[in-house]
């Protein structure tokens, strides 16, 4: 299951324009009644400004749209668009771990668009380069510090 779960990440990453890091982001929505709808991002750099040369690294560049961010707002205009459904579960899967800004997007998912229903939902990350510590020095580590803050919301977070 991981080689194609990280296999379909892959595929979508390819469509970024960026020129350092490409990241993909596949999230899929689970009904009660068993329906999956999928929802895909993939960095981009802003195409007006896409030869722009920054002296930061893309992660903390403002003028990429990262992918979980793309993705997680088609899943919410899905979501208000279809009021009706009752969702079961959403995984979220990247093959970048998130950064601080994506993780707040998730968390919003869960306490504010989703505070209605009992969704589980679940971030699988493939990996991750780039963390910050707490007085946001960025680091290199296999893990990220907001693991800590999506799990104490009720998001599982689990490595593929």
């Amino acid at each position: 299951m991981k080689n194609i779960i990280t296999d379909k990440l892959n595929s979508i990453a390819k469509q970024s324009n960026s020129k350092t890091r490409k990241v993909g982001c596949l999230i899929v929505l689970k009904t009660d009644d068993n329906k999956r709808y999928n929802f895909e991002g993939y960095n981009q750099v802003l195409t007006e400004i896409h030869n722009y040369q920054c002296n930061v690294d893309e992660f903390n560049n403002p003028y990429v749209y990262h992918a979980e961010a793309i993705a997680l707002n088609k899943l919410t205009k899905f979501i208000h668009e279809s009021s009706s459904i009752n969702i079961k579960s959403i995984d979220i899967y990247v093959n970048w771990a998130p950064c601080v800004e994506c993780t707040k997007k998730m968390i919003y998912l869960k306490l504010e668009t989703l505070k209605k229903q009992n969704t589980r939902i679940t971030l699988y990350y493939e990996k991750a380069k780039y963390t910050f510590d707490n007085q946001h020095h960025k680091t290199q580590r296999d893990d990220f510090i907001p693991k800590n803050v999506l799990q104490s919301v009720g998001i599982e977070v689990l490595k593929l």
